[in-house]
């Protein structure tokens, strides 16, 4: 399902880059997380931004330890359930050690090739 609001794959920052990345995490953690946690194994399907970003420029778009692999039906609803209240938490300031981090660490790119 498309929210106009929101555009496209590529205009939200899904770039070739990004969907380079997105099969080498999913080879590294194939299962989604909270499947998991529920003792089942499901294979990932959608590499998930912990804490929500905002497009491709966000500080918080490309570091390893925002990502976790989830299901198509665990990101739905993590989509539509949770991220509105991180989304408002990160707004009112809660996440800015975490984009702090993101934002000393300009080498990332180069550990994506590496790996």
């Amino acid at each position: 399902m498309h929210d106009s609001r929101r555009g496209n794959r590529r205009e939200r920052g899904y770039s070739a880059k990004w969907d380079k990345y997105r099969l080498q995490f999913l080879k590294l953690h194939p299962l989604c997380v909270d499947c998991e946690k529920l003792g089942l194994y499901v294979p990932a399907k959608v590499v998930d931004h912990i804490i929500p970003i905002n497009g491709g420029d966000d500080v918080l778009f490309w570091p390893e330890w925002n990502h976790q692999g989830l299901c198509q039906t665990h990101h739905n609803r993590k989509t539509t359930q949770q991220d509105p209240i991180t989304k408002a938490n990160r707004k009112a300031g809660m996440y800015r050690e975490q984009e702090q981090r993101a934002a000393q660490r300009n080498d990332w790119i180069y550990e994506v090739g590496r790996e």
